[in-house]
């Protein structure tokens, strides 16, 4: 375990030094977090964005829960210029937990208040021109399925490094193709009641080996979503076209999007073939050139796959329990998170914005490589996932004092994640014993 001994902002260029990596540091926080951006149709009235967080606590139905309610309502009240919604399901059988978020016909009435009171509760704090961005991911969890509390994998190809760890072998079916066309017009059916909810715009959720994700990476399938980039871009570029052909003009499209799988090619997506796999953003680049032409207005950049690979997703501190400790020191992860977003930047200069993440292992240090990030041009949004859990004000106390309190911050413990394994609901329970409580 790496113990988090960072002691200021020197201590923090120093471990830099030692580590042999560039983080961009600045210590002009609230001048360059507060600055409002345009994103698409809408301007943010700030540059600080929460970043989608599961909770795991929706009715069985769908639809969001007092605890839910209570997790948005905080961030509205934190400060945040936007505010990216949970992962929710497009269809039933695409749900990774029992209680994940569902958007349907029968409860899109139940996302519009939500919508309508996040927004309404930001500007009553902040003043009528705060009126942060509402952003809805929509996903498919594919191999990660788990609808009724038990595993139903739907899996686009068979993955040598995944299939053990959710107990398939190569007997188990792959999805076909005509389940994929269908779930494109899911898709975008999704979307059109996101825009009906009251939402500024929707993520085609494409990151964390989850089912688009996977398809971006299906170099061992055969067919129509299979083998070329063209087919395995195939789906996330369909379900693009048939958004904005239902709605096109009436919402933005966001994708948060997977830069780096962790695992070697032909199974990782953007990874090289050599072992430890380093990232390879050629084919990242390619796509992301594809949704500019498709009007796409921002990307999110995120890597790693929270069940295989998760100090690359979120670098960490303490992991879960009987998992083994990675080598790499937390701070490589960080700088590996930005270094890709940095990458993106530079390849899509002005044409689409980019928000970047990896704050929270930080601390209260986090807010100057936010900073330092806008002010070397690294990324046009910084957000935060793990950290909002915790600290949902943290937007507000930057604005207000230009830095964080240490006690309010993420630790990295990864308790929210264990909370999230035993089922939900999920939250911090370091910073919020009163509501979550892990069983360790």
């Amino acid at each position: 375990m790496f113990k988090f001994d960072i002691t200021s902002v020197d201590s923090l260029k120093s471990k830099c030094k030692e580590l042999s990596i560039t983080l961009p540091i600045s210590e002009s926080v609230s001048q360059l977090l507060s600055q409002p951006i345009t994103v698409g149709r809408h301007q943010s009235p700030n540059r600080c964005m929460i970043h989608p967080m599961e909770g795991f606590d929706a009715e069985r139905d769908g639809s969001p829960s007092e605890l839910s309610w209570r997790r948005y309502r905080r961030w509205a009240l934190g400060g945040a210029g936007i505010i990216w919604f949970e992962a929710t399901a497009v269809v039933e059988e695409g749900r990774s937990n029992p209680h994940q978020f569902w958007l349907n016909k029968s409860n899109v009435g139940e996302f519009a208040k939500l919508v309508e009171t996040t927004k309404k509760l930001a500007r009553e704090k902040y003043g009528q021109n705060h009126n942060p961005l509402c952003v809805l991911q929509l996903t498919h969890s594919g191999r990660y399925s788990n609808p009724q509390g038990k595993r139903q994998p739907i899996i686009a190809y068979h993955d040598k490094f995944l299939d053990p760890s959710i107990g398939i072998d190569r007997s188990y079916p792959l999805v076909d193709d005509d389940y994929l066309v269908r779930l494109e017009d899911e898709f975008a059916s999704a979307a059109v009641l996101a825009y009906q909810a009251g939402f500024d715009a929707v993520d085609i959720k494409s990151c964390h080996r989850y089912l688009i994700n996977e398809l971006l990476a299906a170099r061992l399938r055969t067919g129509r979503y299979g083998g070329s980039f063209e087919n395995r871009t195939r789906f996330l570029l369909n379900v693009i076209d048939k958004v904005n052909d239902a709605i096109g003009g009436k919402i933005d499209i966001y994708i948060r999007l997977g830069c780096f799988d962790g695992m070697p090619s032909p199974f990782g997506w953007a990874s090289s073939e050599s072992e430890p796999p380093e990232p390879d953003l050629t084919e990242v680049f390619q796509l992301i050139g594809l949704m500019s032409e498709r009007d796409v207005s921002l990307v999110s950049v995120t890597a790693g796959n929270p069940y295989y690979s998760p100090h690359i997703n979120r670098p960490y501190t303490r992991g879960l329990k009987g998992m083994q400790t990675p080598d790499e020191h937390p701070l490589i992860g960080v700088a590996r998170l930005l270094q890709l977003a940095r990458k993106v930047k530079e390849s899509v200069a002005d044409k689409i914005a980019v928000a970047s993440a990896g704050y929270s292992w930080l601390r209260e240090f986090a807010p100057y490589v936010m900073a330092g990030t806008l002010a070397d041009s690294w990324a046009n949004i910084v957000g935060a996932g793990r950290l909002s859990f915790a600290y949902p004000d943290w937007p507000e106390d930057i604005f207000g004092t230009g830095r964080l309190d240490k006690k309010k911050v993420c630790v990295t413990c990864s308790l929210c994640t264990a909370l999230m394994r035993q089922g939900g609901p999920t939250g911090c329970a370091v910073r919020d014993k009163e509501f979550y409580k892990a069983n360790l």
